[in-house]
């Protein structure tokens, strides 16, 4: 009996990722199947992570279409991203950036792929929805402006999922019994981008800036794309700043929960002040100087 028992609930932990994949599929809710296939990694083998992934890619494409098959399939790059980073014990900060990085180019070319299969416009239904709301106050916004929005929410959206799924995956991965070491997490308000970033960054803006210039048809994707890769890091690093002049008495805030909070309330202004504040913190280090005092 107790074979059985063992025999069962090893079924149960190769079946359960796929199951749980194709459920949070169900209910649209695709940004959490990094975590889900991450975690199966390190709960249930790579045989139960492959399948989970083949399940999802192959069935949100015949049941739901391209749009989302390629969806599911892009954002299985960011579990691949946790896997090997945990494994080889990269940086956290590294870890999160590219995961959002990730998710974000996957939410934009999902976006792009099923206005194309409506005909719509990258963003329409937001569109629609806000200038909705304008109609009371007797204004409506232009499109360009609310495609700024949108892609504003998808760089918000992308760092929140790649928080959430490196969080779940972490603990689970701690949880689990396997021969990896999980690498300890330094504290959020300490994590700092490399000099290193500078120059990337540097290169990006005049490959933009050179993109922009040039007569190309979808030259303005371009240009988000490498937005995508300076802006996000930056988001992180100034989340990171404000929680450590919050905890070091420097803000009125001190939780990093009522951080959070606010910076959802004041969206899409907070995340311009995130951006700035990672950039002041790039150029100057203050938390590498306060620290060495």
């Amino acid at each position: 009996m107790p074979k059985n028992d063992s025999a069962t609930i090893k079924v149960l932990k190769f079946f359960t990722p796929a199951l749980l994949a194709m459920m949070l599929c169900a209910l649209g809710i695709y940004e959490l199947l990094p975590c889900v296939i991450a975690s199966a990694v390190f709960a249930s083998g790579i045989p139960s992570a492959a399948m989970a992934s083949a399940a999802t890619v192959w069935g949100t494409w015949a049941l739901f279409g391209e749009a989302y098959g390629i969806y599911a399939l892009m954002l299985w790059l960011a579990a691949l991203i946790l896997i090997l980073m945990l494994v080889f014990q990269k940086p956290y900060r590294t870890m999160l950036v590219l995961c959002a990085m990730v998710i974000s180019f996957a939410m934009l070319f999902f976006v792009i792929l099923s206005s194309k299969d409506t005909g719509a416009k990258p963003f329409e239904e937001i569109v629609n929805s806000i200038v909705s709301s304008y109609l009371s106050l007797g204004k409506i916004p232009p499109y360009e402006a609310i495609y700024d929005l949108g892609l504003c929410f998808l760089i918000a959206s992308g760092m929140f999922y790649a928080w959430l799924n490196l969080m779940i995956t972490r603990i689970i991965a701690n949880m689990s019994e396997h021969s990896f070491t999980i690498k300890p997490m330094a504290r959020y308000e300490l994590w700092q981008l490399s000099s290193n970033f500078n120059i990337g960054a540097i290169v990006i803006t005049a490959c933009i800036i050179l993109l922009s210039l040039l007569p190309l048809s979808n030259s303005k994707l371009y240009v988000y794309a490498g937005a995508f890769i300076i802006l996000l890091p930056l988001c992180v690093q100034g989340f990171c700043f404000i929680s450590f002049l919050g905890e070091a008495g420097c803000l009125f805030v001190k939780s990093k929960l009522l951080t959070i909070l606010i910076v959802i309330a004041l969206f899409p202004l907070s995340l311009i002040l995130l951006i700035v504040s990672g950039i002041i913190e790039q150029i100057f280090r203050f938390r590498q100087k306060a620290l060495s005092e």
